[in-house]
């Protein structure tokens, strides 16, 4: 937990975020997206939260390799232990 909390690499710059973005939340008529649904987790973050949770609940590996093209961040494993360290404490 200290790492997480001392780290100086991470952009603290906030962006407005969805949240929640997987498959099942993007809208796509043939190859275009055409709307995103469901921005109840929306909110303000760093950009490299979203990269995560789109990362981590993905399943298929075809969208797993398209997120790595479509956001240019990749702290996956920074934020992989920030999330366990949640659930650790919260038990959620």
């Amino acid at each position: 937990m200290e790492r997480i909390l001392a780290s100086d690499s991470q952009d603290e710059r906030k962006v407005f975020t969805h949240g929640d973005l997987h498959l099942s939340n993007i809208i796509v008529n043939g190859n275009v997206v055409t709307g995103i649904i469901e921005w109840g987790a929306s909110g303000y973050s760093v950009s490299a939260r979203e990269y995560f949770c789109l990362r981590w609940q993905a399943l298929d590996l075809d969208w797993k390799n398209l997120i790595s093209t479509i956001l240019e961040v990749d702290e996956y494993e920074f934020w992989a232990e920030i999330n366990q360290s949640m659930v650790d404490y919260t038990g959620i």
